[in-house]
């Protein structure tokens, strides 16, 4: 009877021993940190020179970097650091611009030599082309390493629009396109009068069945909203009735 407890207490005792060890088992991602600890403590790992002297900067720079996004500068930043590394534009490719000047896209862009092409919003620089007065629509795209290619639709100019002492250039539609101050479009069709940019294209196709007398109208002149009156190079004025 004396052994058989002694047996059973034996085996509980190397039980709970048994159940300590395995309790004292590292779970295997700690144990990999510490044979990597111990390795660094006993110099079987060689760490090299001056790394923890580029960690420090690459730490504080992690942090700038950080900073300078909550500050609103992280754009600044790109555009720096991508133009000194060889993406500054350096060529701008222009089609389409009978009216407008590059000078006029530069300017509008910001292209000053030192703009990333990587930084360069392709979208914002179209919206702020298709503001330019002659422009229609625009569509910029990125050829890297350093060009851009702008290409423009513009208006069409349809005739003069006298409104006062005012002259403007109108399209088809009568919709104002800049104001006059170019003689070389002294050839187009003037329009005179109020309401007469609105009425001049359907009056113009009217016109179209007198090719003769349309090619001697010096200024198409709009009466009260209801009718025209014809001045002829000749200085005879036609009063057309209403319409």
């Amino acid at each position: 009877m004396f052994a058989l407890n002694s047996k059973k207490a034996d085996d509980h005792g190397r039980a709970n021993y048994l159940g300590a060890e395995e309790r004292r088992v590292l779970p295997r991602p700690l144990r990999r940190v510490v044979r990597f600890g111990l390795s660094l403590a006993t110099g079987r790992i060689h760490i090299p020179d001056h790394t923890g002297t580029f960690a420090t900067f690459g730490f504080f720079a992690v942090v700038g970097l950080y900073g300078m996004s909550l500050g609103g500068h992280a754009q600044t930043v790109a555009q720096a650091t991508t133009a000194a590394v060889g993406f500054a534009i350096e060529d701008v490719r222009v089609s389409g611009n009978d009216q407008t000047s590059e000078i006029d896209i530069l300017q509008l862009l910001g292209l000053d030599g030192t703009t990333s092409l990587v930084a360069l919003d392709v979208d914002q620089a179209r919206r702020k082309l298709s503001e330019l007065p002659w422009v229609r629509y625009a569509e910029v795209r990125k050829v890297y390493p350093r060009t851009i290619e702008v290409m423009l639709k513009e208006r069409e100019a349809f005739g003069i629009w006298q409104n006062g002492s005012d002259l403007a250039l109108i399209e088809k539609n009568g919709s104002i396109i800049a104001p006059l101050r170019d003689s070389k479009f002294a050839s187009l069709p003037l329009f005179v009068g109020r309401e007469a940019d609105k009425a001049a294209s359907a009056f113009v196709d009217q016109m179209a069945a007198w090719p003769e007398l349309r090619s001697r109208v010096k200024a198409y002149v709009r009466v009260a909203g209801r009718r025209w009156d014809l001045h002829i190079d000749n200085g005879v004025v036609l009063k057309l009735p209403e319409t």
